[in-house]
């Protein structure tokens, strides 16, 4: 079966908020990680600061293959459960950018460049989301439901 328009919409929002999350990570890592090292309880802990760039890397990698992880699952793979998985994790990722927002308008971000490129990502993400509730990514994944009369 060919790979219905909304699919492919999710498809490149998805892909494109990893994208940017990514280059966001790079582009601002020295800020990031400079900025971690100046939290109290890294201060206060010998040898936690030596440990705060595997620490980003690893959080880097692991955000990204879960990423990836849940665009298999719906892309490749049609599991209705990947879909559910994109859209509670874009869910909770708009609550945060939410409150990563509030801090923005209130001269609180200690980046807010960084904060701009989260919320271009969160915003592909969510769209993205958005997408799976289309009709013709039903019929992709299988889905049905009472009103379909096949339940």
């Amino acid at each position: 079966m060919e790979r219905p328009p909304s699919i492919v919409a999710f498809e490149r929002l998805y892909l494109g908020s990893i994208a940017v999350y990514i280059v966001n990570a790079v582009i601002f890592w020295t800020a990031n990680r400079e900025m971690m090292n100046m939290m109290g309880r890294v201060r206060a802990t010998p040898g936690l600061a030596d440990l705060i760039s595997p620490i980003m890397i690893v959080a880097l990698l692991a955000t990204v293959l879960v990423s990836v992880l849940f665009w298999y699952l719906v892309v490749r793979k049609r599991h209705v459960a990947g879909k559910w998985l994109v859209v509670v994790t874009e869910a909770i990722g708009a609550v945060l950018a939410l409150l990563a927002l509030g801090r923005l308008v209130g001269g609180t971000a200690p980046n807010p460049a960084s904060i701009l490129l989260g919320l271009l990502s969160t915003a592909l993400a969510v769209a993205a989301a958005i997408m799976l509730f289309r009709p013709d990514v039903r019929t992709w994944l299988g889905e049905r439901s009472m009103l379909d009369g096949r339940a």
